[in-house]
């Protein structure tokens, strides 16, 4: 282990002294345990707990393999709300290009029509619009009920 000049209870160099504290048997039984499994005396395991508790470093005792199962959950979950994204901006950009792209074809056939003029098609042709839209919506998570419409079940009530 390297030492550092500012961990004094490593330094061979500094004058030690003793500090005593009073325990029950099974506590001091724990620290000897927790010290031998860390390879240390009793004393070093001690003093380098109390300089832990000092800078407020949790010493909750989790698992290697608790902690890998929660890195696995946390990636799947990123993974699922990224999935989820992009459903959605897949969904609301297809949504948008069904229109969309009725008016640009009505563009591209029509050179300088004019807004009004993109307007009329439009109110005259609503049917193409919301069947397409409705083409859409059977692609969603939006339900058809007996010819009503209803949104996700996670949608409602908001």
């Amino acid at each position: 282990m390297a030492s550092d000049a500012t961990d004094e209870s490593d330094s061979d160099d500094e004058e030690t002294v003793p500090a005593t504290s009073y325990v029950t048997p099974t506590q001091y039984q724990h620290w000897q345990d927790q010290a031998e499994k860390r390879n240390q005396s009793v004393s070093t395991f001690i003093s380098t707990m109390v300089e832990v508790g000092l800078r407020q470093i949790s010493l909750e005792d989790e698992s290697p393999n608790e902690i890998v199962k929660l890195r696995q959950q946390l990636q799947i979950l990123r993974s699922e709300k990224r999935e989820l994204r992009d459903k959605l901006e897949n969904n609301q950009q297809r949504s948008y290009q069904v229109g969309l792209g009725k008016i640009k074809d009505l563009i591209i056939n029509n050179p300088g029509i004019d807004k009004h003029e993109m307007t009329n098609f439009v109110s005259d042709n609503t049917y193409m619009f919301v069947d397409k839209y409705l083409d859409h919506l059977y692609d969603s998570e939006f339900r058809n009920q007996d010819g009503k419409w209803y949104p996700p079940e996670d949608m409602g009530d908001n």
